[in-house]
């Protein structure tokens, strides 16, 4: 027998990179972590000893306060039924806002920042700034079972209470 010998295959190389550039995920800690720190950065504001500081009302507060719910109900439903159970207060030269949960206070920093600019300019002052404070009273604790919420739908159609005697359904 004759032995040939086969002449070994080389990996082919590439000078450039043959996949394209990674895509960054929406979740990347890295990004956020960037956005957040251009935000923080954007906060900070410089007040200068010029900018006018007039007194103003809690009257003048929450009539700008309904002029704000007004455009916030046309621009964004979402957002003015969160906001929309807001209290807001003077509180010295501060504004009070209490909120009833915090998912409603997140829904309002998507808007605060208008919210602000355009009080500083319609009561010309400045040096307004916002605190909030949650509204414990408001929230409500409960624990809800599927027994409740069996209850809360035979309230609204009573035909389930015969089901219920006929199935005997296990709302334990």
């Amino acid at each position: 027998m004759v032995s040939e010998k086969v002449p070994e295959k080389k990996p082919l190389t590439s000078n450039k990179p043959l996949a394209t550039q990674k895509r960054l995920s929406k979740y990347n800690i890295e990004e956020n972590l960037k956005e957040k720190e251009v935000v923080q950065e954007e906060k900070e504001e410089v007040l200068d000893d010029n900018l006018p500081k007039q007194h103003f009302t809690n009257e003048d507060v929450l009539r700008e306060w309904e002029t704000f719910l007004t455009e916030i109900e046309q621009k964004d439903k979402l957002i003015h039924f969160a906001i929309n159970g807001f209290k807001v207060s003077k509180k010295g030269d501060d504004i009070q806002i209490n909120y009833p949960s915090v998912s409603s206070k997140v829904e309002f920093e998507k808007v605060s920042r208008e919210f602000l600019s355009r009080l500083k300019q319609n009561l010309n002052n400045h040096y307004i700034s916002i605190d909030y404070q949650i509204n414990v009273k408001e929230m409500k604790k409960e624990v809800v079972t599927k027994r409740k919420i069996f209850e809360q739908f035979c309230d609204k159609n009573p035909l389930l209470n015969d089901l219920n005697q006929i199935f005997q359904f296990d709302l334990n």
